[in-house]
């Protein structure tokens, strides 16, 4: 499920209420993620974005193998769900409603430019295409800012 933007009343028509996490569920990606060097499980998202973002850890399995992942730091986990606001802002962030990942955020950070974010060197192009396909903006593709963040609701 996608959200054609991510104003909040059409991600609240979409997802629900921000921060119900009766909307909320885990999923096991596969291969291993690490956030802050400890070893990841599971990733709690909405619901309505499990089937999608699984899809999206199996692909990039699949496409890179274990050992290009561990190489490209594709398995650094910045976080999905978390009730909060948008950063330096008050608009809720896309992370209230579990439709939002960060992924390797020292290599992508928020004020990080083409020039400068990992995610935009060429060896990324198959891991933005593999999160585009599955319904998932890149806030580095479309802003050119924020290359971490991945989110089911295309950017206002």
């Amino acid at each position: 499920m996608t959200a054609k933007n991510d104003s909040v009343a059409e991600l609240t028509k979409i997802f629900g209420e921000l921060g119900d996490e009766s909307n909320l569920t885990y999923i096991v990606p596969a291969y291993p993620l690490y956030y802050n060097g400890s070893k990841v499980s599971k990733v709690r998202c909405h619901k309505l974005i499990a089937d999608q973002l699984s899809t999206v850890f199996a692909d990039v399995l699949k496409h890179y193998g274990q050992q290009k992942i561990a190489d490209l730091h594709l398995d650094v986990f910045g976080g999905c769900y978390n009730n909060r606001p948008q950063r330096g802002g008050t608009k809720p962030s896309t992370h209230a409603w579990g439709i939002a990942i960060d992924m390797y955020p020292t290599g992508n950070s928020l004020n990080m430019h083409k020039d400068t974010a990992i995610f935009a060197k060429p060896e990324y192009s198959a891991w933005l295409r593999i999160w585009r396909e599955n319904g998932f903006y890149n806030k580095g593709e479309e802003k050119d800012y924020d290359y971490m963040h991945f989110q089911a609701a295309k950017p206002e």
